[in-house]
């Protein structure tokens, strides 16, 4: 992976729009890259508290489940 790509994080609790937004914005471009996605705001909390370095987070404001909403 090229150290200048834009690292994403996709916040997205359906499996289906997870797999194709992730294939959708690498497919588009080769400088943007998907370095996780997770299905509650928790869980990329905890990514991001760990130190893995992310530029953008793309979250889904919809989140389904209790306490999940983004």
């Amino acid at each position: 992976m090229n150290t200048n790509n834009i690292r994403v994080m996709l916040v997205e609790d359906d499996a289906f729009w997870q797999t194709n937004i992730s294939k959708y914005i690498e497919e588009e471009s080769n400088d943007i890259k998907v370095v996780f996605a997770v299905d509650s705001k928790e869980r990329a909390l905890e990514i991001i508290n760990e130190g893995n370095k992310i530029d953008v987070v793309l979250i889904d404001l919809n989140l389904t489940g209790a306490n999940l909403d983004g």
